[in-house]
């Protein structure tokens, strides 16, 4: 399993609110996972 890396806004390291996540896959070798990344959505009011 890969760790899952936060997003850095307004100087904090945050999760995204949905708790949802994608993986980034390496181009070069699609077989392997860089990281999982949290799915970040702009707020709306």
């Amino acid at each position: 399993m890969t760790d899952i890396y936060r997003n850095y806004i307004a100087g904090e390291w945050v999760e995204c609110q949905s708790k949802k996540t994608f993986l980034n896959i390496d181009p070069a070798n699609t077989d392997e996972v860089v990281g999982t990344f949290n799915l970040q959505r702009p707020r709306t009011s």
